[in-house]
């Protein structure tokens, strides 16, 4: 367990699809289960987990990845979650303000698919916050190939736009 005078290693662990059961899908319990077994060489770990509720949705992205925290007997104490975000730009915004806030960060872990973690980490460096990637077991072959490509398209399209929008951010904050 940590407590709140040590610098923490935070590994932020970005949402996923939440089934209309509430369950979690296939690429949210493969990062989960990718921090957790990152975490195993880390010291001083706090889990960051990001997202809010999707349209037709009960249970936040963050609220479910909790549980599957939970559920690998990670501590209560050591998971906060973001659950106001609706896509990658918010939860990084959401995500940086929490961690200035709290000030209390050695390093940061930005855990996702490998085609999110570059945006994931320019979003977070163009905030002053350099991060390090966990990548998540891949998920190519379950999703298969034409769909892995347009999530790869998909990010690098965000890419530029993300990019405009968080320098603007930066200069001209909004508070929620």
């Amino acid at each position: 367990m940590t407590t709140s005078h040590n610098k923490l290693s935070y590994i932020i662990i970005f949402g996923a699809a939440v089934n209309t059961d509430g369950e979690p899908s296939g690429a949210m319990k493969r990062r989960v289960k990718s921090a957790v077994l990152a975490s195993k060489k880390i010291q001083d770990v706090h889990y960051l987990v990001t997202g809010g509720i999707g349209k037709g949705k009960s249970v936040s992205e963050a609220e479910a990845m909790k549980k599957l925290l939970l559920q690998h007997d990670v501590p209560h104490d050591n998971i906060s979650t973001e659950n106001k975000s609706h896509d990658t730009l918010s939860s990084v915004n959401y995500c940086h303000t929490i961690l200035k806030e709290r000030n209390n960060f050695k390093e940061i872990f930005i855990c996702s698919d490998a085609y999110h973690i570059p945006r994931s980490r320019w979003l977070f460096y163009i905030h002053g916050t350099p991060t390090r990637p966990i990548p998540v077991l891949s998920g190519r072959q379950a999703n298969g190939q034409l769909k892995w490509i347009y999530y790869y398209l998909r990010d690098w399209i965000a890419l530029p736009y993300d990019t405009l929008l968080t320098v603007l951010y930066r200069i001209h904050p909004t508070k929620d």
